[in-house]
């Protein structure tokens, strides 16, 4: 159910006609997630596939921190990035964290992090 985190941006995102390549992104991340989750994550072209789509939206938010409209945004791109990478780090070295800390770190805070790119970022492609 955590994958409620991510309809914010995409609302935005549509509401404001802008960044429509992050709603677009993030909508094909969460149905590959739901569906590989729904799959119990086990290996296979599912697992891939979502784990290829989740880095993409990665490496999108990075490409948007970069390109931060203002040094209190670049804070919390920031924040948000580096959350995500150390969260995801930390379930990779303790696997047994995975279950508590997988919505926190890979759906909450992205989802936070993408609202804020969907507020006030403009799209990387025009």
């Amino acid at each position: 159910m955590s994958h409620v985190f991510f309809v914010p941006a995409v609302a935005v995102c549509v509401w404001r006609g802008a960044v429509l390549e992050l709603a677009a992104l993030q909508s094909v991340v969460v149905v590959l997630s739901v569906l590989n989750h729904r799959n119990y994550e086990r290996p296979g072209v599912l697992s891939v596939v979502e784990g290829l789509a989740a880095k993409s939206l990665f490496v999108y938010g990075v490409a948007q921190t970069a390109r931060s409209p203002s040094v209190n945004l670049l804070g919390w791109n920031c924040a948000c990035a580096t959350m995500t990478v150390g969260i995801w780090l930390l379930q990779l070295a303790v696997p047994r964290l995975w279950d508590p800390w997988h919505w926190i770190g890979l759906h909450m805070v992205p989802g936070m992090w993408s609202a804020g790119v969907a507020w006030f970022h403009d799209a990387i492609w025009v």
